[in-house]
């Protein structure tokens, strides 16, 4: 568990959540101390407000792969559904952070290549470096 979204010089704010209403795994983490194969995001947010929501981020400083970054939220929330163990969230958000948004040929993947939670699919969401993760949930 860590208490921040940030990776590099990008991060996901958390500054209008109180300090115990959010769950936050570090990937990078997870994957030593779990032995987990495969490419993992940076963030798994979980939080029990707003009927519940899961978010997983991955924060980008520099250029990123649609593919490799769509794999990487895909596997976290992979690792969220096991830890809900099928507990139901109301919501949940699929994101890439950075300050250069995907190409035109990117976003083509992006509307194909959906990733999926708890029977749902949704597409990979990019936001700016920064963004403030109430503003994404409200």
């Amino acid at each position: 568990m860590v208490s921040s979204a940030t990776e590099n010089k990008c991060s996901l704010r958390l500054s209008n959540f109180a300090g115990d209403s959010l769950a936050i795994i570090s990937g990078t983490r997870f994957q030593k101390n779990h032995n987990f194969v495969g490419k993992l995001a940076d963030r798994i947010i979980f939080s029990a407000k707003s009927g519940g929501f899961v978010c997983v981020a991955e924060l980008k400083s520099g250029k990123w792969k649609t593919t490799d970054t769509i794999e990487q939220v895909r596997n976290g929330f992979k690792i969220a559904a096991t830890l809900l163990s099928g507990t139901k969230v109301n919501s949940w958000y699929p994101l890439v952070l950075s300050n250069t948004g995907p190409k035109p040929i990117d976003v083509k993947v992006i509307q194909k290549d959906t990733i999926a939670f708890q029977g749902e699919s949704l597409r990979l969401q990019h936001l700016h470096c920064n963004a403030e993760l109430s503003q994404i949930v409200n």
